[in-house]
């Protein structure tokens, strides 16, 4: 770990970055709970599903082939080729939004945020070419700078968040507002502090020839990573898209939406930075150095795996009490949400970083079916309880098996891509939903 920039190294300082981000969450969660209610948590969720779906289509899959090219030779022209078509897209939606925002808003409860909703598509626009620019910061290994900009960006975010809240409204436009800013912040400043010498290669023109050529070589990803990325939005956003179906207003909604945001900040630890470390220094050893990725891989899927089991435990035993205590009173449900479904993310920390073994192997394909089984389990796990009248606790349930049981598979996958250790994980992802399914059962 303090060998200059091992996989360890740089593992640490990209996840450190995560942790000053969760110190401070959870330093103003208090706060801010009492400025905002449930119900504007839950309108923040239905409306963040519209941003993160929309800056996914946006980037077409290009945040991701952005980690792939071993020099600026190769990746000047998909610099170029991705900031273009994003932009292209981002004007679309722009317009597709400021037009028709409300009607979308109307169908998904969203009621009097008329103006939001027809900036829907300007602010995916931001997160979208946020989503780039995150990702030429990292093929550019500039792991220290990303990680010095958690501390202000964040900080910044809480102040504005409370600040808004106490001086014009404790509404949904102080959440989104935030979340607008910080994304703009982020990209600028990334530039600024890392990728000036590099900027240059998104403004020079390519000539049609060479503008295909880039194209071409990554089609896969406006194919087939588009639509793995949207799946996998959709159905990390899917409770906020069916609940209302079979709920009354959106306070259920917004203590579902203030559990997983807490249980997710583990997965931004654990997985983000190992994920996006991972899959720059695991591309490079795919092809000559297979064997030292297999081994590697398997370390971290232990370490993860025991990492994981302790968070849940923890989470599991502390978060009822704490919500009501730290929170306020009318958040303490929330607290049951999270041991009814900590034990269906914990092992969503474990298979998030594996997802970079299907782009290692080029099989984009088969990461759209996987995320595909994920969005189809956990659709059902919710309608089946749904419109059997099981109430809230029974889609809870149903989403958190979903999840434990489609991220079992996507590691058997990656362990069954990388041709290597397929008995033992078998083995650790049976014990860890055993272990999860009877902890749902007791919190339930």
């Amino acid at each position: 770990m303090l060998r200059r920039d091992s996989f360890a190294h740089n593992t640490l300082l990209m996840s450190s970055a995560t942790v000053w981000g969760i110190v401070i969450q959870f330093a103003f969660a208090p706060i801010l709970s009492a400025i905002y209610p449930p119900e504007v948590y839950g309108q923040f969720s239905i409306y963040a599903v519209l941003l993160a779906v929309g800056a996914t289509v946006m980037s077409l899959g290009f945040s991701r082939a952005l980690l792939l090219p071993r020099d600026n030779a190769e990746l000047a022209p998909l610099l170029r080729v991705a900031f273009v078509l994003t932009v292209m897209v981002g004007l679309l939606f722009t317009v597709l939004f400021a037009v028709a925002g409300p009607s979308i808003g109307a169908w998904l409860g969203l009621e009097g945020m008329d103006l939001w909703l027809r900036l829907a598509g300007l602010f995916a626009a931001i997160s979208a070419i946020e989503m780039l620019v995150a990702s030429w910061g990292l093929q550019q290994r500039a792991y220290r700078v990303l990680s010095k900009l958690s501390i202000p960006t964040n900080l910044g975010a809480k102040l504005f968040n409370v600040g808004y809240g106490l001086g014009i409204a404790p509404s949904v436009g102080g959440l989104i507002l935030t979340n607008t800013l910080v994304s703009a912040a982020r990209s600028v400043l990334v530039v600024r502090m890392a990728l000036r010498d590099t900027l240059p290669m998104v403004f020079k023109r390519l000539g049609r020839v060479k503008f295909r050529a880039a194209l071409t070589a990554y089609r896969d990803y406006p194919l087939y990573m588009v639509w793995s990325l949207l799946l996998s939005q959709a159905s990390n956003y899917i409770p906020a898209l069916l609940f209302p179906f079979f709920l009354d207003g959106t306070r259920e909604i917004g203590l579902f939406a203030y559990a997983v945001m807490l249980l997710e900040l583990p997965t931004r630890v654990l997985g983000n930075g190992l994920s996006n470390v991972f899959m720059q220094e695991g591309n490079l050893d795919w092809e000559h150095e297979r064997e030292r990725l297999r081994a590697k891989t398997y370390r971290m899927f232990r370490y993860l795996m025991g990492l994981s089991a302790l968070t849940v435990a923890v989470v599991y035993l502390l978060a009822p009490p704490l919500f009501g205590a730290v929170f306020g009173k009318e958040w303490h449900d929330a607290g049951r949400v999270s041991a009814i479904l900590v034990s269906s993310y914990g092992i969503r920390y474990i298979s998030t970083p594996l997802m970079g073994v299907f782009l290692m192997a080029r099989r984009e394909s088969l990461q759209l079916a996987m995320q595909g089984l994920l969005f189809g389990l956990r659709g059902l796990g919710i309608l089946i309880p749904g419109f059997a009248g099981w109430g809230f606790t029974g889609m809870l349930i149903g989403f958190g098996v979903a999840n434990l049981i489609a991220h079992a598979v996507l590691a058997l996958t990656a362990f069954y891509l990388l041709g290597t250790r397929m008995r033992e994980v078998t083995l650790w992802c049976l014990a860890f939903c055993a272990f999860g399914g009877l902890l749902m059962a007791v919190a339930a």
